[in-house]
């Protein structure tokens, strides 16, 4: 605020509306993730079938409410649930690839003989296991630039040598508990780096240079996850029961 910074649309690409004062009742917007939830944690279903359950719920309660661009004054619900659904389909392919080529980014930085020297050398770093949880997924994130990729890499080989004891650590400090946690919170933490596809498409449809708009969501996306994942790592040193 002092160097007169503030917010502004700019030029933003066009975005549904919502048509005049019509919008959908707080409760009612609250049913799809509430499906979602009681489907997968208590009905014990595969998470796609609960997320795709929670979708259709969204769009027979909610389809009506929003005014598409395109589309003909009058439109029925059942023409405002296609085009969504038909928008959905388009959008969703590239980022299905977007995921697909980090995934087997990553597959390839495993399979390296460099990878395996650089896993050993984490774990065996003279810190607490658990610091070394933390270390880890940091490196793995900012390489692969995907949380899931980067976990998917380190976790086993983590859990193998710590939970098992290695040179770095002692049986019993540590819990798959512990593990999960902590890997959770600090894979969100350098995902975010300037050439992650994400930030990069971001600011393009924003129509922002990197020096532009890139230090704020630096600092939200990565630095404070970090800090995060350091506070709850430190609190099971403090106190291991904690797990």
């Amino acid at each position: 605020m002092r160097k007169g910074a503030h917010f502004e649309y700019g030029d933003m690409p066009s975005v549904p509306e919502f048509d005049g004062d019509k919008k959908p009742n707080f409760f009612i917007a609250l049913l799809p993730m509430i499906v979602v939830f009681i489907l997968f944690a208590f009905v014990k279903l595969d998470i796609s079938i609960a997320l795709s359950a929670g979708i259709i719920v969204a769009l027979v309660l909610m389809g009506r409410f929003v005014k598409y661009a395109g589309l003909p004054e009058g439109t029925k619900r059942g023409g405002k649930i296609l085009a969504t659904v038909n928008e959905g389909a388009m959008t969703s392919a590239g980022a299905l690839f977007n995921i697909s080529v980090i995934s087997g980014f990553a597959a390839v930085v495993a399979a390296t003989t460099a990878f395996q020297t650089m896993a050993g050398s984490i774990v065996n770093l003279p810190i607490h296991p658990i610091l070394i949880v933390v270390v880890a997924i940091v490196i793995l994130v900012a390489l692969t630039s995907s949380p899931p990729a980067g976990m998917t890499i380190i976790l086993p080989i983590l859990a193998s040598a710590l939970l098992a004891g290695g040179s770095a650590t002692n049986a019993g400090i540590l819990t798959p508990e512990m593990i999960h946690r902590v890997a959770t919170i600090a894979s969100v933490s350098f995902e975010t780096l300037p050439f992650n596809g994400m930030i990069v498409i971001i600011l393009s449809m924003t129509k922002l240079s990197h020096k532009e708009g890139y230090m704020p969501m630096f600092l939200i996306s990565c630095i404070l996850p970090l800090i995060a994942a350091i506070v709850a790592a430190l609190m099971y040193i403090v106190a291991p029961s904690l797990s």
